[in-house]
């Protein structure tokens, strides 16, 4: 390989690198603004459309830790992640002046994979929890109950407006 295509490969791998780093810090702002809007969104979905009492409350409450659960991952996801940039800093300099780091491994950069991977999953699942309570709730205050429609009287629709 001439010099013209190392350099042609380096160029190409830094960018690819670059691309890469570009990509996680949009996953991981992502996944925070996402699950903070899912909290406050479903927290407006319970005061302003269901009032009273929630059908099923508890699937609220699951939903609710599953996205607190995915910001605290996340979270925890750029401290590992700012610890393996360190680590393998550490690794790289080793190889460099010939002190070995070649076959070290980078447990910080596993443990950032791991919980990017349990947030996304975490979300998705309370994502899917609030969809059913959701729906449940919008089904109550529409009027329907096991498939069927409630007779609403005048004194309700008075209450509701």
């Amino acid at each position: 390989m001439t010099d013209n295509e190392k350099q042609i490969y380096f160029d190409e791998r830094r960018l690819l690198v670059e691309g890469e780093v570009q990509v996680a810090a949009r996953f991981d702002k992502s996944i925070l603004t996402l699950s903070g809007g899912a909290l406050l969104l479903s927290m407006t979905f319970v005061k302003d459309i269901v009032r009273g009492s929630p059908k099923d409350t508890w699937v609220l409450i699951v939903a609710w830790i599953l996205l607190g659960m995915a910001i605290a991952a996340m979270l925890i996801s750029l401290l590992t992640s700012q610890r393996a940039y360190q680590r393998q800093r550490d690794i790289l300099d080793k190889e460099y002046s010939s002190l070995g780091g070649r076959d070290e491994y980078n447990c910080w950069a596993c443990a950032t994979k791991w919980l990017n991977r349990i947030s996304i999953v975490v979300f998705l699942v309370a994502i899917s929890f609030l969809g059913y309570f959701s729906i449940k709730n919008i089904e109550k205050s529409l009027g329907y109950q096991d498939g069927q429609v409630k007779t609403i009287t005048e004194r309700e629709v008075k209450a509701y407006n």
